[in-house]
């Protein structure tokens, strides 16, 4: 290996991925080929989705909110009944379970003044984990439409294995995207080296719970979806890489 091949191997960051393993490893098969190919990766779930159990028992309904593909693939099938999203991926999802997709919006906030508009009428189940956010059954609730609560999973939190903390401690920079709140709580407490850390937020409200931990950076998606984070990530690693 040439020294100027070195040096270069030594300035690509280390991107450290923080979701559940499947969505981490979607995450790095959507980044360019060439970014992907020398990337150093550390996949370290804070989050483990566990079904509840029993499964709840949560009534007939006439439409479906989703806020994410968790909610999705424990809910019943749609049976062409309308879902009411947020991202087109869990659209996409509730899609091909069956559901009516009327409604696609990028953020919970978006779905409910779109709702509060059209008065969806019937009875609508968020179907939802244990920890979320936004206030929709409330303020759909407030805003005259029948929206009831259904609590399929929970988001247990997870702590960083040694073997994790020991690729952080040997790496000088890090990027990591952070795409929940829930997630961003857990991560400013477990994550370690935060001044090498370079994170960005999927949102405002992602971004609100990282404001206490001490990153080198922290950007905010323009977008809150999946491929504006994609774009993102890539132009922080073209920069870190090719500085």
């Amino acid at each position: 290996m040439t020294e100027r091949t070195t040096r270069a191997a030594m300035t690509v960051p280390l991107l450290l991925l923080t979701r559940p393993q499947d969505d981490n490893e979607g995450f790095v098969a959507g980044l360019a080929p060439d970014l992907r190919a020398g990337l150093r990766v550390v996949m370290a779930p804070l989050l483990q989705i566990a079904p509840v159990t029993p499964a709840p028992d949560c009534g007939p309904c006439d439409g479906a909110i989703f806020t994410s593909r968790n909610g999705v693939a424990l809910a019943p099938d749609g049976h062409g009944r309308p879902a009411f999203c947020v991202g087109p991926r869990t659209a996409a999802q509730a899609a091909e379970r069956g559901w009516d997709t009327p409604v696609v919006a990028a953020t919970a906030d978006e779905l409910v003044v779109a709702l509060s508009k059209t008065q969806p009428g019937g009875r609508v189940i968020h179907f939802a984990g244990k920890h979320r956010r936004g206030n929709i059954e409330e303020r759909l609730s407030a805003a005259g439409m029948t929206v009831e609560t259904c609590i399929l999973y929970d988001q247990r939190r997870r702590d960083l294995t040694p073997e994790n903390r020991a690729e952080l401690a040997a790496a000088s920079r890090i990027i990591a995207p952070v795409f929940s709140p829930r997630t961003a709580e857990i991560f400013v407490e477990e994550v370690p080296f935060q001044d090498r850390i370079e994170a960005v937020a999927l949102s405002p409200a992602v971004a609100v719970a990282l404001r206490s931990g001490s990153f080198a950076e922290l950007h905010i998606c323009a977008h809150p979806n999946a491929g504006q984070m994609t774009e993102d990530i890539e132009k922080l690693l073209r920069r870190a890489t090719f500085a």
